[in-house]
């Protein structure tokens, strides 16, 4: 079965994705600033920009047909019998 990504989804692994970096950044700049004030504000600059540039990377990527497979049916299966909807 094929499935299209949600928006909702797409948000949810950026943002788990976004907390780990943010962390790496903020140990990174803590480790070469030796400010946590300023290591603060560089993750949370990062934070901001690459939540945006993830969410419209992904976002285009779900527009792009390369590499994706079309299916005509859709496969359900109901009390052990197997049927394929059509899908119009």
């Amino acid at each position: 079965m094929v499935y299209r990504e949600s928006r909702t989804r797409t948000i949810t692994k950026i943002l788990v994705w976004r907390v780990t970096a943010f962390l790496i950044t903020m140990i990174a700049s803590l480790i070469l600033t030796g400010d946590v004030g300023t290591a603060l504000k560089i993750g949370i600059l990062d934070v901001v920009i690459k939540l945006c540039m993830d969410y419209l990377y992904e976002r285009f990527w779900n527009k792009i047909k390369w590499g994706k497979i079309e299916i005509v049916g859709q496969k359900m299966e109901m009390d052990g019998i197997e049927a394929y909807i059509e899908k119009k």
